[in-house]
């Protein structure tokens, strides 16, 4: 019995076989798994390299780009900056002009408005009113004859547009641009001025109004208001200070250098194409738009031709300026900064 048992066990291990290990298999395998992974990492060190040989290939692509865009950009500059013909102009004239299209009821005034009795028709002229007119202003005295309401209201106006033109004086400073692009610029100031929007005004009137000089000199309280044909526009004195006149803003002098031969507009022809002048002026009227939205007027040729000399100049300023405008800083911060390399 226990031989037949041994014999069906013998025969059972021939038939089946035991199953044992192949550590010879198993170590080969695991070497293979080993050289698999050294090519990958092999090829991924090979891709890198590529990827930063092809880095390389584009940021000298760009910056070869970005030379190329600089070059057309002084370039174009030059024709605004350094050739055509150049001359001063008074900002106030300027916007006055404006404003005679914008508030004509207001600005749209002769001698005649400001008294009650007709000095001339044009072609008339009333010698017995202005010969008495004239005495009385030899004589710095008062005459019934003086609309005195008109007169008040007329300084009061000319003291608002000062006080909302003198904030923006400063931002014209050192400025060539175009004799096209500052009547652009002085138009959009009109445009966006309220005449009578202080009630309440730095300077003292008087209802007791007098003739200084001549009957086109009309005094009332510290203010002079000059109404002389010979100038191109009426003048306004306050206590010695010029508020409004032909040079000047509340003192601040008020005159700028255009040129006649060239604007900023043939500047943005010269590159008009290119990608960086496509990212200022999108930028631009982003900017100008939400100023808009808060009640603030912005000179947009101005800050366009500030962002174009950056792109020549320097292109860190140029990009922290954009994002600056991208967060809605206040205007005159923005000026500055971009003017900081002058």
């Amino acid at each position: 019995m226990i031989k037949i048992l041994t014999l069906i066990l013998t025969l059972s291990v021939v038939v089946f076989g035991v199953e044992t290990p192949n550590i010879q298999t198993n170590q080969g395998s695991e070497i293979n798994k080993k050289k698999e992974i050294d090519k990958s990492k092999q090829k991924r060190k090979t891709h890198e390299k590529a990827t930063e040989k092809g880095s390389g290939r584009t940021y000298k692509l760009e910056r070869g780009l970005r030379e190329t865009e600089r070059k057309e950009f002084q370039k174009a500059l030059e024709l605004l900056n350094s050739k055509g013909i150049t001359l001063e102009i008074s900002i106030p004239s300027l916007v006055f002009n404006s404003l005679l299209k914008y508030h004509p009821e207001i600005f749209q005034k002769t001698v005649n408005d400001f008294y009650n009795v007709p000095i001339s028709d044009g072609d008339f002229v009333n010698l017995t009113t202005l010969e008495y007119l004239n005495a009385r202003a030899k004589a710095q005295s008062s005459a019934k004859e003086i609309n005195i309401s008109e007169v008040l209201r007329y300084m009061t106006a000319l003291i608002n547009v000062a006080m909302q033109i003198k904030g923006r004086i400063p931002l014209y400073t050192g400025e060539i641009l175009g004799q096209s692009d500052f009547e652009e610029i002085s138009d959009y100031i009109a445009r966006n001025i309220n005449p009578f929007l202080y009630k309440r005004v730095p300077f003292r009137f008087s209802n007791r109004c007098i003739l200084v000089g001549s009957y086109e000199k009309i005094k009332c309280g510290s203010c002079l208001l000059d109404l002389s044909q010979t100038k191109a526009m009426p003048e306004l004195y306050c206590g010695g200070v010029p508020v409004f006149t032909q040079t000047s803003i509340l003192g601040y002098t008020a005159k700028v250098t255009a040129n006649i031969s060239y604007s900023l507009k043939d500047v943005e022809s010269h590159i008009r194409g290119t990608e960086t002048y496509h990212l200022i002026s999108n930028a631009v009227e982003r900017y100008v738009r939400a100023m808009e939205r808060k009640g603030i007027a912005v000179e947009k040729s101005i800050l366009k031709k500030l962002l174009i000399e950056n792109a020549v100049k320097d292109s860190k300023t140029l990009n922290l300026a954009l994002t600056r405008m991208q967060k809605e800083e206040d205007l005159s911060r923005i000026f500055g900064f971009l003017r900081g390399g002058r």
